[in-house]
């Protein structure tokens, strides 16, 4: 793959995709219950970030004045509780001190707003309560802790030859009728979905810079293809005509990806019916530590320019229970992204 490159250095977007964070009230928090679907973060996971951000920072090689973008796919929080919404936005948006000297003295994300797009998950929708019979929908948590949904943000390369139109939408607003969600199911209300089609043509309409290639990609919390023997209870599943809907969507607009989370395993699911992906991050911070099935982890996207278009390449980082671990310098999985675009003067 041959990579655009200026000033000595690739023109990219370089995103950490994280899920399920799970944060409890309690910043250094061990201590995970008997119930481990009310398990909040691991501290100790928290710990281990910065040795994998730094990991990623050289393999992307990354320029000191370069960050990363952060995408969050649901359930920053164990319960939806004030105190843990708290903790979430102290780790995301600035660092925590693990002690009076270095090395790796701090943890925390210090990531600006502009550079976060975060949707709610189902946990963040309990409203404080750990039921069996959790809430399905909580309004108070716009736009305190998320932006309403749908919303729509322009993340742009060092360079400004790949830009990335990215659009949240909240796969529990189709449950706000409902009291209760014990099934841990998703859908999408009708209005969410109209008001994203709109923005999305709204969006379409914007004339792109000349030498510019513009991708397209939605967050969302619940899978759109997850399958396990829980499906056959109808567990954790998006609702079969919100997943049509959104494919349907996105297929119209361009749309190259959906960012997903919630089943606490990762997943790249290539197109099936729809020319989309599905890059489905593992639960990232829920506790307990622990290394084997259902790993804890996340997911790291690089969007560039390769001799034949914007490519997005992906790479798995899963916990190995002392580190968060790739597998490998090249990415598990790599493909050309459609996009709009005023192709360049190559010669």
């Amino acid at each position: 793959m041959e990579f655009v490159k200026r000033s000595n250095f690739v023109d990219q977007i370089a995103i950490i995709h994280y899920s399920d964070l799970h944060f409890g009230p309690v910043l250094a928090n061990d201590q995970f219950g008997f119930n481990q679907g009310f398990a909040a973060h691991d501290f100790f996971l928290c710990q281990a970030m910065p040795l994998a951000l730094e990991d990623l920072r050289n393999l992307f090689q990354l320029r000191d004045d370069e960050e990363f973008y952060v995408v969050v796919s649901g359930d920053l929080t164990s319960s939806g509780a004030l105190k843990e919404f708290a903790i979430a936005h102290s780790f995301l948006r600035s660092r925590w001190r693990l002690q009076r000297q270095p090395p790796q003295a701090e943890t925390g994300m210090a990531a600006p707003d502009n550079r976060i797009a975060a949707v709610p998950g189902n946990h963040d929708h309990w409203g404080g309560q750990k039921s069996i019979w959790p809430r399905a929908y909580s309004p108070y948590i716009f736009p305190d802790h998320f932006r309403r949904a749908p919303w729509y943000k322009l993340w742009t390369s060092s360079l400004g030859t790949l830009q990335l139109e990215i659009y949240g939408i909240d796969s529990n607003s189709g449950l706000k009728d409902q009291q209760k969600s014990l099934r841990a199911r998703g859908g999408f209300s009708r209005e969410q979905l109209v008001a994203l089609e709109n923005l999305l043509i709204k969006n379409g309409k914007e004339e792109i810079p000349q030498g510019v290639y513009r991708i397209r990609a939605i967050i969302t919390h619940h899978s759109l293809w997850y399958t396990s023997r829980l499906q056959v209870l109808g567990l954790e599943e998006l609702d079969d005509t919100s997943r049509d809907d959104l494919l349907a969507l996105a297929e119209r607009h361009h749309v190259s990806a959906v960012l997903t989370g919630h089943t606490h395993d990762s997943g790249l699911i290539p197109p099936k019916a729809w020319p989309v992906w599905e890059l489905r991050s593992a639960a990232t911070l829920k506790g307990p530590a622990k290394s084997g099935l259902r790993a804890r982890g996340f997911l790291a996207h690089r969007l560039s320019i390769g001799r034949d278009g914007p490519t997005w390449s992906v790479w798995r980082l899963h916990w190995n229970g002392a580190r968060f671990e790739r597998k490998a310098d090249t990415p598990c999985q790599e493909f050309l992204a459609r996009s709009r675009e005023t192709v360049p003067d190559r010669t």
